[in-house]
């Protein structure tokens, strides 16, 4: 009875109060910035959104990987008339295409 009263008031005292521990001790540094700097952030800020505006977008490449696979010929004429295409488009070699009957 002793050594299990041992235990238990051993585990009260050592491991319930770091189970219930929810607080994160940690603080992260501060740092009060100065004008210039702000100014040289705010520049560098400006600089890094022009640079991204030049990432081409997702939708380009979804718009050239439908293609590669929807063109398909709507009637007989020239190839590089776009009439002759469901796409309204001139294929070019890239491009996979279906050439139906008549």
């Amino acid at each position: 009875m002793r050594l299990f009263t041992l235990y238990t008031i051993l585990s009260l005292l050592f491991c319930l109060p770091a189970l219930g521990q929810t607080a994160n001790y940690f603080d992260p540094p501060t740092q009060v910035i100065s004008a210039v700097q702000s100014t040289e952030l705010q520049v560098a800020l400006e600089a890094f959104n022009l640079r991204t505006e030049e990432i081409p977008t997702v939708f380009q490449a979804a718009n050239l990987a439908s293609r590669l696979t929807l063109i398909s010929s709507i009637s007989s004429g020239n190839w590089n008339s776009p009439t002759s295409w469901n796409c309204a488009c001139v294929p070019t070699s890239i491009d996979d295409v279906t050439i139906e009957t008549g």
